[in-house]
């Protein structure tokens, strides 16, 4: 067992092509053995089934795509940066690409307990006239969904709304625990089909880690 202080990388990668349909659990047992393809010295946990040390920051929803993904995990020894990346790319399916790296330190929050913000691309390709049902649709005070069998407002999720171009918006969503946006039940409450249109995760905020914003 390894008793020396492990090093904590904060990695971003991006998750693109078939594995957005790819779910939370696959993906995250996609990664771990990228990891131990990778041959970096990996820290485990203790106990009797020893896993590899990672924390992933929050979940997609399937058939979504992501160039801001966020991952921490632990080494044994520190590696150059460049190395790292280097090893993971190596070892990752077509689809998943590691592009930036940084270490962090051990005593910060997970990722799941400081995540803030998500920032979403919607490309609404051949949805007619998108700005003006989401106009509509973000006048009403209030916009009720179900979830999970209790009905919930998510209009407070919705922080900002920037459209780039007739049918390119930017999305702006609140990620924490109890209010938490999602891009496809909003679609839907505007009367679009979350399926007809294209959603990438471009950013997420962390609290106390602006350079993950």
């Amino acid at each position: 067992m390894n008793s020396n202080e492990p090093v904590r990388f904060r990695l971003t990668f991006s998750k693109a092509g078939d594995l957005r349909f790819v779910g939370h659990l696959d993906l995250q047992r996609l990664i771990e053995r990228c990891l131990r393809r990778s041959g970096l010295p990996l820290r485990y946990s203790q106990g009797f089934n020893p896993k590899v040390r990672l924390n992933l920051a929050s979940a997609l929803p399937l058939g979504q795509e992501s160039t801001a993904e966020v991952l921490d995990i632990w080494l044994d020894d520190h590696i150059a940066i460049p190395e790292v990346l280097s090893r993971l790319n190596q070892a990752s399916p077509l689809g998943l690409r590691f592009h930036k790296a940084r270490v962090v330190p051990n005593k910060m929050p997970s990722l799941q307990d400081s995540l803030r913000e998500s920032t979403f691309s919607i490309d609404f390709l051949n949805t007619p006239d998108p700005q003006a049902k989401l106009t509509a649709l973000l006048a009403d005070p209030n916009l009720i969904i179900e979830r999970r069998g209790k009905s919930l407002d998510i209009k407070p999720c919705i922080l900002n709304l920037e459209w780039i171009s007739p049918s390119l918006a930017r999305m702006q969503l609140s990620a924490i625990p109890g209010a938490t946006g999602r891009v496809d039940e909003i679609l839907l409450l505007a009367g679009i089909n979350p399926a007809t249109v294209s959603i990438t995760r471009v950013g997420m905020s962390f609290e106390g880690d602006v350079q993950n914003e």
